[in-house]
């Protein structure tokens, strides 16, 4: 019995071998401390969809999906086909929370920069599968 759980908790937190597309994007808000133009002109820039490839091996687990040279992932937690797990990126941190399958998911949070007047920001990260071959 107890081998059947871990197998399951293992499936349940591995995603799919492959080529995966990740696309994040930012919110930034409203930005009363500036003025009306460069508030527009950040909101334009951070919003922006950014947009990477990455090939996953199998048995790899949602962090390193997200995990790269500027961003990691910790503390993920799964249940019932939800994700809750700390991000951070440079100086913004937070917790993204979502849907996750072995080949998709969906995290959204709020990440801040803390020790700076930069105003939090809503952060949204979403994954597929989109090759079973790299």
């Amino acid at each position: 019995m107890a081998i059947v759980i871990v197998l399951a908790i293992a499936l349940q937190s591995a995603l799919a071998p492959g080529s995966w597309e990740i696309t994040s994007r930012a919110d930034i808000g409203t930005r009363p401390d500036l003025p009306p133009a460069a508030a527009a002109a950040l909101r334009r820039a951070v919003a922006a969809p950014k947009r990477s490839r990455r090939c996953l091996v199998a048995g790899a687990a949602l962090a390193e999906a997200l995990s790269g040279a500027e961003c990691q992932a910790s503390d993920v937690r799964l249940a019932a086909g939800r994700a809750a797990l700390q991000h951070q990126c440079g100086d913004t941190a937070g917790r993204l929370t979502g849907p996750v399958t072995a080949t998709s998911f969906q995290l959204a949070g709020v990440v801040r920069a803390p020790g700076t007047t930069a105003p939090p920001m809503t952060l949204v990260i979403a994954g597929r599968r989109v090759a079973s071959q790299c």
